[in-house]
C-alpha cells in the first residue's frame, strides 16, 4: 500500500520513511535471470512449488515481480529478545527492529489474495506496536483476531523480575469482505464435544482413535462421573495407547 493510503492515525519511529523505500526499491532475486518468465508463470498457474531461498525481503520482492499471490501467510519474525540466534534478534531499539519489519509487512500484504489471511507470531515484547503497525498497513477493519496460546505450563525459575508463559498469533486478511468462515465442516457443534453442566443432555460419538486420556484397558457401558459432571457410555468400549479403539456413543451435558 502507499503511505498516502495510511490511516490517520499511525505509529511514529525512526526509519519509517525509509522503509516505505526499501519496498519499492529493493530489487527481485537475480537467481531467477537464469530462467525465463514463460517457464515461472508456468509454474505458478500449475500450483507447483516454487522455493526461494534468500533473504526474504528479496523474495517477497520476487514473488511481487511474478504477480504470484496467496491465500495464506505466516511469518515468525524475530522477537527482539536480545537473544543469540543463528539469526539478528537484537535490535539496538524498537523503531529499528520496526523499520527492518515494515518493508516485509507492506510486500507481504501486496501479494496476499484478496481473500487471504496473514499470520504473525509475536510475544509480549512487542505485540502493541506490532498490532498497530498491522493496523496501519492491512487497516484497523482487517484485524481479524488474536490467538493467545500457552507456550510453557509455568515460567522459567532463571527469570528475574517477569516471565511470560504466552504468546500470540496477529491474524489479518487483505479483505474481510472477501474473506470466507473461517470453520470448516468438521468444526460444527456435534464434532467438537465439550461438557458443561449447564447444558442440556444430548449424545454424540465419540470417533476410534480419539485420544483418551485414562488407562489403557476395557471399559464397561455405564454411567462415569466426577465432582461436577457425568457420562454415559451406551457401550463397552477400550483404550489402547491412550486411544479408542472403537466407536463409542455417549450421553452428556455437551
Amino acid at each position: 500500500m502507499n503511505k498516502e493510503e495510511f490511516p490517520l492515525y499511525s505509529l511514529v519511529f525512526s526509519g519509517k520513511e525509509q522503509g516505505f523505500a526499501q519496498a519499492k526499491t529493493v530489487k527481485p532475486c537475480s537467481f531467477f535471470e537464469k530462467y525465463t518468465t514463460e517457464l515461472l508463470t508456468t509454474d505458478i498457474v500449475n500450483n507447483n512449488h516454487l522455493f526461494l531461498r534468500s533473504d526474504n525481503l528479496i523474495a517477497l520482492k520476487t514473488l511481487l515481480s511474478l504477480n504470484a499471490t496467496y491465500d495464506v501467510i505466516y511469518i515468525d519474525p524475530p522477537y527482539n529478545s536480545q537473544s543469540k540466534f543463528t539469526y539478528n534478534d537484537r535490535h539496538d531499539s524498537t523503531s529499528q527492529w520496526l523499520s527492518m519489519l515494515l518493508p516485509r509487512l507492506i510486500l507481504g500484504q501486496e501479494i496476499l489474495s484478496e481473500h487471504g489471511l496473514f499470520f504473525v507470531s509475536i510475544d509480549d515484547r512487542q505485540f502493541a506496536p506490532l498490532t498497530v503497525l498491522l493496523r496501519e498497513i492491512f487497516g484497523e477493519e482487517n484485524h481479524v483476531g488474536t490467538i493467545k496460546w500457552r507456550k510453557k505450563r509455568k515460567p522459567s525459575h532463571l527469570s528475574k523480575h517477569f516471565a511470560s508463559v504466552i504468546e500470540y498469533v496477529l491474524i489479518f486478511c487483505k479483505n474481510k469482505n472477501s474473506l470466507k468462515k473461517l470453520r470448516g465442516a468438521d468444526a460444527e457443534e456435534s464434532t467438537r464435544p465439550v461438557l458443561n453442566a449447564g447444558n442440556q443432555v444430548s449424545s454424540r460419538i465419540l470417533k476410534k482413535g480419539m485420544q483418551a486420556f485414562c488407562a489403557n484397558g476395557l471399559y464397561s457401558a455405564g454411567l462415569y462421573k466426577n465432582k461436577t459432571l457425568s457420562l454415559d457410555f451406551l457401550s463397552d468400549f477400550e483404550v489402547i495407547h491412550g486411544h479408542l479403539a472403537n466407536d463409542v456413543v455417549v450421553k452428556g451435558r455437551f
